[in-house]
């Protein structure tokens, strides 16, 4: 990975220099921070090599210890130069699309309120719904450019107050949500809000508008379960797949978008038959806070 001889053996010194500039104070501390206090490090940062091209890898340090002191640091170092591309340019693509696709949706959005004042016509209505689902899939593809990273800044979410506050955000109509989880988890809150969110609107779009949800606890994990139609046997391990959708107002993209955050976090999700009947989401391998 770093271009260099089979018999070239680096030191500390020279190994931090094939960082790139700007990331070698990073290494720098997160090493020292090991040493002197044995706190791990994974990193994902740039590196220079012998042949001058910057390639992006993750490191990661833990501190190796004799009797009990700790003598150095060991640990792995992965190039993930290629996923990181991927990554830029689905960003790339998915700022330009979304501003090229917002532009002539807001033109065609405001003289559809134009003409609405000066007529009455059925057809408004059908123009108005496949605008707002252009809106949504913009949003839907923002979301996962955006959402196809690893999660490193977690932190105490509390699950029935995150649900709480999800559903304030999703049109339930006749719907409810019931609560039975007391519990907290490590999580990265913008992004879990995302995953309920998703949920919540996959049971209205495919439960109906009196659809009940029930978000409630597992011995490793939580569940979100709809009393709706449920999902055939032979459609869950397709349902997190992008463009799957039962509904016709759905993007496509929910339950992917969930799919990668559960990812993000290294938890694990799966489907199963609600107590109702209904679809049932677990998602296990959950880290909770210690109460």
């Amino acid at each position: 990975m770093h271009g260099v001889d089979i018999d070239f053996e680096p030191t500390v010194e020279n190994a931090v220099e094939f960082y790139h500039p700007e990331d070698q104070t990073t290494i720098q501390e997160a090493v020292e921070r090991v040493l002197t206090d044995g706190e791990p490090y994974d990193l994902e940062l740039r590196i220079v090599t012998a042949d001058d091209e910057v390639r992006w890898v993750r490191t990661r340090g833990e501190p190796w210890r004799e009797d009990g002191k700790i003598v150095g640091v060991r640990g792995t170092f992965q190039d993930i130069t290629q996923r990181i591309e991927r990554q830029q340019r689905l960003e790339e693509f998915a700022s330009v699309v979304s501003h090229d696709l917002r532009n002539p949706l807001n033109v065609a959005t405001g003289h559809l309120e134009l003409v609405a004042d000066e007529c009455d016509s059925d057809h408004l209505d059908s123009v108005s719904r496949a605008l707002e689902r252009m809106e949504a899939l913009i949003e839907d593809l923002l979301i996962l450019a955006q959402d196809n990273k690893e999660v490193s800044d977690t932190q105490p979410v509390d699950l029935a107050m995150i649900a709480d506050r999800c559903q304030e955000n999703v049109q339930m109509e006749q719907g409810r949500v019931i609560t039975t989880v007391d519990r907290t988890v490590w999580a990265d809150s913008s992004r879990l809000k995302q995953v309920f969110e998703n949920l919540f609107r996959n049971a209205v779009e495919h439960g109906g508008p009196e659809v009940t949800v029930t978000v409630g606890e597992l011995t490793d994990g939580f569940y979100v379960e709809d009393d709706g139609a449920g999902i055939p046997t032979d459609e869950r391990n397709a349902v997190f797949e992008v463009g799957y959708s039962q509904s016709a107002n759905g993007t496509g993209f929910g339950l992917n978008i969930v799919k990668q955050i559960v990812d993000a976090h290294d938890w694990q999700i799966r489907v199963t038959d609600g107590a109702d009947g209904g679809a049932r989401f677990e998602i296990t391998n959950v880290n909770f806070v210690d109460e």
